[in-house]
């Protein structure tokens, strides 16, 4: 079990409480709030919370909370309907993200350009834009023409058929003979 100082990272309280509970509660267990990292706390005024789980000393001791990376700076987006409210932005036309004005980030609701005509970034929601240039799922290849050779499958990759289960065996019903009986 690892100690962790609680002022190197955001750590949030996990446990709920019950109404029932007293308001003198503290709380027992904590998570990081941006690195995930999780631990217990034994005593009220103790400064250090107690890590449960395995991890790494790297992750312990580097939290992102204060180095935030904007990964949308600086990326290209192209614009994919028409905004109503910003009629000076065109369809498909393709931005480059900037920093966002004081108090706001990029990637909350979406992300800030800058327009010419206007002093001031517009934000564009994520909904608004798509990246530019489209990342495709796979690449694009084009095939070579077919060979006239066959394909030849190597014998380690033969797939014999072999039955794994007992075939169902199907009941028939069979008619029981009537049992006749003399009248006469």
């Amino acid at each position: 079990m690892k100690k962790v100082k609680m002022s190197l990272h955001n750590f949030i309280p996990t446990t709920t409480l019950s109404p029932n509970d007293r308001k003198e509660i503290w709380w027992k267990s904590y998570r990081c709030k941006n690195c995930g990292l999780r631990g217990r706390r034994y005593s009220i005024n103790e400064p250090y919370i107690y890590v449960t789980d395995s991890f790494s000393d790297k992750r312990i001791n580097r939290c992102e909370r204060d180095n935030f990376v904007d990964k949308y700076l600086n990326t290209q987006i192209q614009i994919s309907c028409i905004i109503k409210a910003l009629p000076e932005i065109p369809i498909y036309s393709v931005h480059t993200v900037i920093t966002p004005p004081i108090k706001f980030l990029n990637g909350e609701n979406g992300v800030w350009i800058g327009v010419k005509g206007r002093k001031e970034p517009v934000q564009i929601l994520f909904e608004e834009y798509v990246d530019y240039p489209l990342k495709r799922h796979r690449p694009f290849v084009i095939q070579n023409k077919k060979s006239d050779k066959p394909k030849v499958i190597p014998p380690y990759m033969h797939i014999k058929h072999v039955r794994t289960t007992k075939p169902k065996v199907k009941f028939t019903r069979t008619i029981k003979p009537i049992k006749r009986t003399r009248t006469r």
